[in-house]
């Protein structure tokens, strides 16, 4: 049901009614920002899908170059946490409170 913008603003049942105007666009608007929020929403679900099967396909190719004696687990999440630090460490200042919780974190 959507008409045109000159079709509405010289419609002589709502030339000078603001009030209608003024709930039509709050309408709109609340559309509008409903599809972004489920765009959002639908964008973000796909990352996260998208990061659990990298996860997956990681851990998967380390089991593999694990059994063929190629690379030793234990130093790869070495130099991965070295990866981390030096990472965080280039950012800038450190926040204390992530640092506790990565040291809390089961390994």
């Amino acid at each position: 049901m959507a008409s045109s913008y000159w079709e509405r603003i010289f419609d002589p049942r709502f030339m000078f009614d603001q009030e209608w105007k003024q709930r039509r666009d709050i309408e709109e608007n609340a559309e509008q920002l409903e599809q972004a929020s489920q765009s959002a929403m639908s964008r973000d679900s796909m990352l996260q899908q998208q990061i659990h099967d990298l996860s997956i396909t990681v851990m998967a190719l380390v089991e593999l170059l694990a059994d063929a004696k190629q690379i030793d687990p234990q130093e790869l999440r070495a130099r991965v946490q070295a990866a981390v630090i030096g990472e965080r460490h280039a950012r800038g200042p450190v926040d204390e409170s992530q640092n506790a919780w990565d040291a809390a974190k089961p390994r």
